[in-house]
C-alpha cells in the first residue's frame, strides 16, 4: 500500500467515525432504539415461556413446590460448601500440613470473614450514625449562623 492510499484509508475511516449529519445520528438512534425494542420483546418471550409453566406447577403443587425450592435449594447449597471444604482439606494435605493445622485454618478463615463483615457494618452504622446526626442538628446550626 502506498503512502497516498493508507492516507485516504484513514481519512475515509475518521469521516465514517464523524458522521455529523441529522440523518447519519437518526439513523444511528434508530439501530439503537430497534436493538432495545427487540431485545425487550425477546426477553419477555423467553421469561413467558420460561415462568409460566413454573408459576403454573407452583400454583397447582404448592407442597411439592415449596419442597423443591426451599429443602432442595439448601441442600444443594450444603453440598457445594461441604465440597469445597473437602477440597480445601486434600488442598492443604498437599501441601505438607497437618491435621491440626488444617482445623485451624479451616476455622479460622470463616472467623476471620466474619470479623471482617462485622467490623464493616459497626463502620456502615457508626457513619450513618454520624451523618444522621449532622441531619437532625442542621437546622440548629443554621438557625444559630442566622442568629
Amino acid at each position: 500500500m502506498t503512502r497516498g492510499n493508507a492516507g485516504n484509508a484513514r481519512n475515509s475511516a475518521r469521516n465514517s467515525m464523524e458522521k455529523t449529519r441529522i440523518r447519519d445520528r437518526m439513523r444511528e438512534i434508530f439501530t439503537l432504539f430497534a436493538f432495545v425494542v427487540l431485545s425487550a420483546l425477546v426477553s419477555l418471550i423467553v421469561m413467558d415461556i420460561l415462568v409460566l409453566p413454573i408459576t403454573l406447577f407452583a400454583v397447582a403443587k404448592k407442597d411439592l413446590f415449596n419442597f423443591i425450592v426451599r429443602d432442595l435449594f439448601r441442600a444443594f447449597i450444603i453440598a457445594i460448601l461441604l465440597l469445597l471444604i473437602v477440597r480445601r482439606i486434600f488442598t492443604l494435605q498437599k501441601d505438607g500440613l497437618t491435621r491440626r493445622e488444617i482445623i485451624r485454618h479451616i476455622l479460622y478463615r470463616p472467623v476471620s470473614a466474619l470479623a471482617t463483615a462485622f467490623m464493616a457494618l459497626l463502620a456502615g452504622a457508626v457513619l450513618i450514625g454520624i451523618i444522621h446526626l449532622l441531619f437532625s442538628y442542621n437546622n440548629y446550626f443554621i438557625y444559630k449562623l442566622i442568629n
